[in-house]
């Protein structure tokens, strides 16, 4: 069992995933929080788990702000701070990882077929070109993608 996280300052979403062959399907259960109904993600977390009675084994949490070496996380529109090894601890779960949520939206741009794709403005089209990602929200989110010559590396601007 996987449990996931879109952690906003205005909303915060949590969804249990099950993997099936090293393939997530979808979400077994999914609930909406209002994130600043609550001081801390871990009592969130403990709400949803109690909720769900489920023992996730993993967890991923994409974070609206700043993430130092997916562990540690700041929210920039909430006073909360994260730390992976706290919410580990807190719930037995062995593996906890945290990234920037729009860092983690780059990640599958690559990945769209054509049809999930919309132009806004035709241009010209640059093979291995640096691609951004732009998400207005509680805050303004972005992130970019760059060539390394085997692939894109998704990066967070926060």
């Amino acid at each position: 069992m996987l449990l996931g996280g879109d952690i906003g300052g205005t909303k915060t979403v949590l969804a249990l995933y099950a993997m099936d062959r090293g393939i997530l399907g979808e979400a077994l259960h999914k609930t909406r929080f209002a994130s600043a109904s609550y001081c801390c993600l871990e009592d969130m977390v403990a709400e949803f788990l109690r909720e769900t009675g489920a023992q996730p084994v993993a967890a991923s949490f994409g974070v609206a702000g700043p993430v130092t070496d997916r562990r540690h996380a700041r929210i920039t529109n909430l006073p909360w701070t994260i730390s992976a090894e706290n919410i580990g601890s807190s719930f037995g779960i062995r593996d906890v990882y945290l990234l920037n949520d729009l860092r983690a939206i780059a990640v599958a741009v690559p990945h769209l077929q054509p049809d999930s794709i919309c132009t806004l403005h035709p241009g010209t089209f640059r093979p291995h070109g640096n691609i951004a990602v732009v998400a207005p929200g509680t805050g303004l989110g972005t992130a970019f993608l760059v060539w390394t010559g085997e692939g894109y590396k998704a990066l967070a601007s926060e």
